[in-house]
């Protein structure tokens, strides 16, 4: 969410016209992009450019199709 990569410091590169499908059929805009940031599980590092959408629910979404 923008709240979450605001109270986490993350820059993130404005995306304007950007919107993106979710579940129930509704398209949210999307505020941004953080390219290559690294995340850490397990012990594997990847970098992984996040979308930054308005999502009251979720801090991060990992993976979609």
């Amino acid at each position: 969410t923008t709240s979450a990569a605001s109270q986490l410091g993350l820059v993130y590169e404005s995306r304007t016209g950007l919107s993106v499908g979710v579940a129930n059929g509704d398209r949210v805009p999307c505020a941004g992009v953080c390219r290559a940031l690294p995340i850490t599980i397990g012990q594997e590092r990847f970098d992984v450019d996040l979308y930054v959408l308005p999502l009251d629910d979720y801090d991060v979404i990992l993976g979609c199709t």
